[in-house]
């Protein structure tokens, strides 16, 4: 995960140094970085599987055009929806 990033390149960089000084790295030190790299990914797996999927509710009009409207989106930087009020805009 990005909240990782840091704290687990300083330890590999650590390690390396440590590997080019003295031309071994005990086994705990490896295996203690393998350990919080696998921490973080759990934690990534787990908000993966948390997150909310979308709900697109039928009776709302613009759910007709959610095709077009997600193909715009990927294919321009700016997309402007137009409609009434209650139309389903912001779902």
């Amino acid at each position: 995960m990005l909240y990782d990033r840091g704290a687990l390149r300083r330890a590999l960089r650590d390690l390396r140094k440590r590997l080019r000084r003295e031309g071994r790295v005990p086994a705990a030190l490896v295996e203690r970085l393998a350990a919080q790299v696998e921490r973080s990914c759990e934690r990534a797996r787990r908000r993966e599987a948390a997150r909310p999927l979308p709900e697109y509710p039928a009776d709302l009009p613009v759910v007709a055009h959610r095709e077009t409207i997600e193909r715009a989106i990927l294919e321009h930087q700016v997309v402007v929806i137009a409609g009434e009020t209650g139309s389903g805009k912001t779902t």
